[in-house]
């Protein structure tokens, strides 16, 4: 018996419940359409235009099988996975790119693989994990604006084309 027949039943409602399988057959013959409010920057990689790309990352915890019972009942040692959520979005909250990693996968190497996606760029906004005097150089060249602020602990490095990261 599925939760909904479960409380019709204890609501003294005689009312048949569909299953899973019919309701899907039921809404897929409907015409619903949905409004997108935030697919400007959809439009204009269609049109060949550069978008702004916000980058960011986050840790995901993930147990195995059976681990939530080994830590209820406190029988052992539980390892705990751990992996990375990067997404590149735009600033209207379209996400462009994303990928899911375990967690030695640094955020500049994740950054590189998303800018070869093919997605036509202006600007690059990250924080500061991001940030890599090289790759800033290279953005520059491809006519890219990082947004990307160097390390707490950068240096004044005084080289020629570095000017952007000793201001």
């Amino acid at each position: 018996m599925g939760f909904a027949e479960d409380f019709l039943q204890r609501a003294g409602l005689d009312i048949p419940v569909p299953s899973v399988g019919s309701l899907s057959e039921r809404f897929s013959q409907l015409d619903i359409k949905v409004k997108l409010y935030t697919a400007k920057a959809l439009q204009r990689m269609k049109e060949g235009k550069p978008v702004d790309l916000i980058v960011d990352s986050t840790g995901l915890k993930t147990d195995q099988a059976g681990e939530w019972c080994s830590v209820k009942h406190r029988n052992g040692e539980h390892q705990r996975h751990w992996g990375k959520l990067h997404i590149g979005q735009s600033p209207e909250g379209d996400i462009l790119v994303a990928a899911l990693t375990d967690s030695g996968v640094s955020d500049p190497a994740m950054l590189d693989q998303f800018l070869d996606a093919g997605i036509p760029l202006n600007k690059v906004i990250a924080d500061g994990a991001y940030y890599d005097m090289d790759r800033h150089t290279a953005l520059l060249a491809q006519g890219i604006t990082p947004v990307i602020p160097p390390k707490v602990n950068a240096k004044v490095s005084n080289k020629p084309g570095t000017e952007h990261h000793d201001q």
